[in-house]
């Protein structure tokens, strides 16, 4: 990978130093400008590489990231960045000689200045990444391979949820679909926020593993990888992903070869260019949008056009589109893409604090003024429901039905609630009866519970179990469930926190959680402060419950120590 990044630097600086040639013979003003260029070029990426690259790498050792930065100085460092380039131009511009040759130090300076940039990128991010084992080889089942979807939609509470014993009928098909599915009681979310609930999910893996919690959090090196989609796609698997942009596409976070359809948009193989500079290219695709989204403004332009265009570009995913859009395009896949298949859909009807587009049956003739106002939210659960049923249909007057495995989840709980359990309904290929899971489960157990499924041997670096018909409902209660998510003050203003921003070593972790028997504990990190929110038993002694949370905390801490935080105390 370093050979290859070296030669890709001494190319690109060949190329300037031809260019820098036939613009001296033909105008000293237009070489100047070749060498300011190239110069600006040389200064923009080694501010990228202290700023972003350097500071990612190590998570905010420095305390100090590109993201964090408030606008003038981003234009300060710009500045500095022309003013030295044009101070260095003047200060070794060329000879009036417009015939004379370039310098043999010049170029032999500007190939060691690139070629030290280049390896020091391209070690930070290997060329390409395999995963060791022949996984068709490795399947222990001769059966056809099923289609697999994964539906999910935003911050779904299950105190709504007609499923789970709420009294308005707000899924009805998935009340339906119950019927034939596995029911799980106590499923827990690894995040009380998107990227890293839906990364978690797809690596099999905990968000202090990944250290994917939050945006700008993305996957690193052999990570990016590390996925359910990409086994999938050795096992033959055309994948599809049809949902949110920045937060929730896998490709924002940096979830390479997974996915040949995000968003309507083929992405193929991961290009050459974007594994060697992948965190180069999300800050450029972040700094130019917001750049542009400032001089738009000022302009009286709009915003958005240049933005998309560009991001799509990069990312083959920002086509803004509504659920209704999802959907269709869902049941056109269905249709038309020959098995196997698999599909992730998650949907934002629910997402509050305001519900837009939602079928009108307890908000009717009622007008959405507050905050997560809950008729407007049980509409919202009404509309995605309706959903669900759509596909079910589908899946059934194409045939389909009993040769998928549908998974119905939430990405967290209303207003990235971690604490209570969340809905979490499996139909495996071909069951015909219900069964309730009263063990708890956790959303890393899905991906190697699918590939179980399948026959094929989970990978090591996934932490999840098979809770579909492996592990024994005793075993699973013994294990401790982590869950992670920021802005632990402001999601906790009511007991009095102020929210602050975190510096290092919390990769902007605010709340911590364990869940294991017999309690459930979160520690918020700013305040190293510990609540045990659900005790024991209502009959426990005070002594017990100190006991527990004793327990319960120093389990906690000691995981996250073990994950990097070394800095937590006791």
């Amino acid at each position: 990978s370093m050979f290859f990044a070296v030669l890709a630097g001494l190319v690109f600086v060949g190329l300037f130093a031809l260019l820098g040639w036939l613009t001296r013979r033909i105008s000293p003003l237009l070489s100047r400008a070749v060498d300011f260029a190239l110069l600006f070029l040389v200064l923009f990426y080694v501010i990228l590489l202290v700023f972003y690259r350097t500071d990612t790498t190590i998570y905010s050792a420095l305390s100090i990231t590109i993201y964090e930065f408030p606008a003038w100085v981003n234009y300060l460092l710009l500045a500095v960045m022309l003013l030295l380039a044009g101070w260095l131009t003047y200060k070794y511009r060329p000879s009036p000689d417009r015939a004379k040759p370039v310098s043999k130090k010049a170029l032999v300076a500007y190939s060691g200045l690139f070629a030290a940039l280049a390896v020091f990128s391209g070690s930070t991010m290997l060329f390409s990444y395999e995963i060791d084992t022949d996984l068709t080889a490795a399947r222990t089942s001769h059966k056809p391979l099923p289609n697999i979807i994964l539906m999910s939609a935003e911050g779904l509470d299950r105190k709504h949820i007609s499923l789970y014993g709420y009294q308005r009928k707000t899924t009805p098909h998935l009340e339906q679909l119950s019927r034939s599915s596995l029911v799980y009681d106590l499923a827990f979310t690894n995040s009380g926020n998107t990227r890293g609930s839906l990364c978690s999910l797809l690596t099999g893996k905990s968000p202090l593993t990944t250290k994917v919690v939050y945006a700008p959090d993305i996957l690193l090196a052999q990570a990016s990888f590390q996925h359910l989609p990409g086994i999938l796609k050795k096992l033959g698997y055309y994948n599809i992903y049809l949902g949110g942009t920045y937060h929730s596409t896998p490709y924002r976070y940096n979830l390479l070869d997974g996915f040949d359809i995000q968003n309507n948009q083929k992405t193929g193989p991961t290009p050459v260019w974007r594994k060697m500079a992948g965190m180069e290219v999300l800050f450029l695709s972040d700094f130019a949008g917001r750049m542009y989204g400032k001089a738009a403004f000022l302009a009286s332009l709009p915003a958005t056009n240049y933005h998309k265009i560009w991001r799509s570009w990069l990312f083959y995913t920002d086509k803004d589109f509504s659920d209704e859009s999802r959907i269709n395009s869902a049941l056109k896949y269905i249709n038309e893409i020959s098995s196997p298949w698999f599909m992730m859909l998650h949907l934002f009807k629910s997402h509050g604090p305001k519900y837009h587009g939602v079928k009108r049956v307890y908000s009717q003739g009622k007008e959405q003024v507050k905050d997560y106002d809950d008729d407007f939210y049980d509409d919202s659960i009404i509309s995605i429901d309706g959903f669900l049923g759509e596909i079910i249909a589908a899946l059934k007057k194409k045939g389909k039905w009993q040769d998928t495995l549908l998974i119905f989840f939430t990405d967290h709980g209303r207003n990235g609630l971690m604490k209570e359990p969340l809905p979490l309904v499996v139909h495996l290929p071909g069951q015909a009866k219900t069964k309730r899971i009263k063990a708890p489960v956790q959303f890393l157990d899905l991906a190697p519970s699918i590939l179980a499924r399948l026959g094929v041997q989970p990978p090591a670096w996934m932490e999840g179990r098979d809770v579909f018909n492996g592990d024994s409902p005793e075993g699973l209660k013994k294990r401790p469930i982590y869950s992670f998510m920021v802005n632990a003050g402001q999601q906790h203003e009511e007991l009095g926190f102020i929210k602050k921003n975190l510096g290092p070593p919390y990769y902007g972790i605010g709340v911590a959680q364990i869940i294991k028997e017999p309690g459930l504990l979160q520690y918020y990190l700013p305040q190293r402060r510990a609540a045990l929110l659900r005790p024991p038993k209502s009959t426990a002694s005070g002594e017990q419950r100190k006991a527990v949370q004793q327990d319960l905390q120093s389990d906690l801490l000691g995981y996250m120590r073990q994950k990097g935080l070394s800095q937590l105390q006791p």
